[in-house]
């Protein structure tokens, strides 16, 4: 049992970095994108005729939210 448990924490903390690195480069990219608009008038004349902002949702596939509330252990 006290193996078992070791091997979950593990792979929990394996995961938790997985979400962590994830998260990060996601975070510069939104960073990356909202310094370019204010820094640049013409990415924030090009952003405003598409409709875009200096926010950018994040999404995913079907599949994927499907994968993320499936039972990990």
């Amino acid at each position: 049992a006290h193996k078992e448990i070791a091997d979950a924490m593990q792979q929990n903390a394996y995961l938790q970095r997985e979400i962590t690195a994830a998260r990060e480069g996601y975070n510069d990219t939104i960073r990356q994108w909202n310094s370019d608009i204010m820094d640049w008038p013409t990415k924030k004349i090009v952003a405003a005729k598409n409709g875009y902002t200096t926010r950018i949702p994040f999404s995913t596939s079907k599949e994927v939210k499907d994968k993320a509330r499936e039972v990990l252990f």
